[in-house]
């Protein structure tokens, strides 16, 4: 029989891999409710619900840590964001070269300084081969004038950053 402690951590570990899941699924944040809601499920499952019939502020900081760590909020993937662009019909591609990754979005326009073609707007630097990055080291702009781009917002999910990169090009096209 496990111990008060091991179906308390048992319980964490399943709300660390729901917010993997939901990382994966672009989903909102859970409000406090939507996550003591998730807890007392996760509980049941693991035999621990009477361990969470009173949640004060302490255990929600718990438990939202462990949701977050699942979730990974500062890493985003390059792979959804393309998957995003292309809900919001934008073409999209990832370049990997020696460890790292750039994500290059819209039509294809003018070359860069190496005069290599490229599309309208690029996001980067990502690692690869995983094809992703830290958003508080990321930043998106003109791929020919790769010095007035923009910042990611920390924690920023695929779907906000792929907005963000098809407003861009809206203003690189517009007129």
């Amino acid at each position: 029989m496990a111990t008060i402690n091991e179906r308390y951590l048992k319980t964490l570990d399943i709300l660390t891999a729901t917010g993997r899941a939901e990382r994966a699924e672009d989903a909102d944040y859970p409000t406090d409710d939507e996550l003591i809601a998730m807890t007392r499920e996760a509980a049941r499952q693991v035999g621990a619900v009477t361990l969470f019939t009173t949640i004060d502020p302490e255990i929600l900081v718990d438990l939202r840590d462990a949701y977050n760590e699942g979730r990974e909020p500062g890493l985003l993937d390059f792979g959804q964001v393309v998957t995003a662009l292309a809900a919001l019909g934008v073409e999209a591609d990832i370049e990997q070269h020696g460890g790292t990754a750039t994500l290059f979005a819209g039509p294809w326009h003018l070359p860069n300084a190496d005069g290599v073609l490229r599309r309208a707007v690029s996001l980067g630097p990502g690692d690869g081969p995983g094809a992703s990055g830290y958003t508080d080291q990321l930043s998106y702009g003109p791929a020919t004038l790769p010095d007035q781009g923009e910042n990611v917002n920390d924690h920023a999910r695929p779907s906000e950053v792929a907005q963000g990169i098809a407003d861009m090009i809206d203003r690189i096209f517009e007129g």
